[in-house]
């Protein structure tokens, strides 16, 4: 099966195999772009950036960018670490310990 990753002008496919393939491929970029993008919310708000900023970088408001996101506002406690031992990491927010500050 021939390669099906960009080459510049997409992705070369030559069968329905591989238009399927394909389309997973891009369907995981998708994902992982967006996990990336709330992982980096969640970073710059727990670094003090405002709705605004966070906004200006994702090209939309800064009302869209909190209706959005804006359960990862890191200001409010992560319910995932609330409960967590002191010296340990969330897996959710990274944050130790529970203190999102």
């Amino acid at each position: 099966m021939p390669d099906v990753h960009r080459d510049g002008a997409g992705p070369v496919i030559d069968t329905d195999d591989e238009a399927l393939v394909a389309l997973g491929q891009a369907a995981g970029h998708l994902l992982a772009a967006r996990d990336e993008v709330e992982y980096s919310v969640r970073a710059a708000r727990r670094h003090g950036a405002t709705w605004r900023q966070i906004g200006d970088e994702l090209g939309i408001s800064k009302q869209a960018a909190q209706q959005r996101y804006g359960r990862h506002d890191l200001r409010a406690p992560c319910l995932t670490c609330a409960s967590l031992p002191e010296a340990s990491a969330c897996a959710v927010c990274g944050d130790p310990g529970g203190d999102v500050g």
